[in-house]
């Protein structure tokens, strides 16, 4: 009889330590699949600061907004009045309607012996702006 008490014993210690096991499991689990999120959200979101710098860049180095369709286009932009827009893929690629939806805005005001040009870029992923970057360039007049 005691051996039988034994066994009982060890079977509900079994089985208890395998539910405790299974949630170690299970939690483990969870902790993994939010780090897998949060590391795919802080990709996409240094992706985002990267083109946005990259795109400040060519505003910075741009005389109009010609020039800086000119240098951010390889296939992959258009241009409306003041404002250009780009597509990259999730590897940063140029791509025409791809993951990455860059919208840079060109607005130039007129000064005494040159103007500012405010560059406002937006970049977004599904129709959710990630990221925005206000930068702004001091154009001076030829013979100033």
């Amino acid at each position: 009889m005691k051996q039988k008490q034994y066994m009982t014993a060890f079977y509900m210690e079994t089985i208890l330590l395998m539910i405790v096991f299974l949630m170690v499991i299970l939690l483990l689990t969870r902790v993994f699949s939010y780090g897998k999120v949060q590391s795919k959200q802080a990709r996409d979101l240094t992706n985002a600061v990267c083109l946005a710098q990259s795109a400040a860049e060519a505003a910075a180095s741009s005389e109009d907004v010609e020039t800086l369709y000119q240098m951010m286009d390889q296939g992959n932009a258009e241009r409306e009045e003041n404002q250009i827009q780009a597509w990259y893929d999730a590897d940063m690629n140029p791509q025409k309607d791809g993951y990455y939806h860059l919208v840079a805005s060109w607005e130039e005001e007129e000064g005494t012996y040159g103007s500012f040009v405010n560059g406002i870029i937006h970049v977004y992923i599904n129709e959710e702006e990630i990221y925005r970057l206000d930068t702004g360039v001091y154009l001076q007049e030829a013979g100033s």
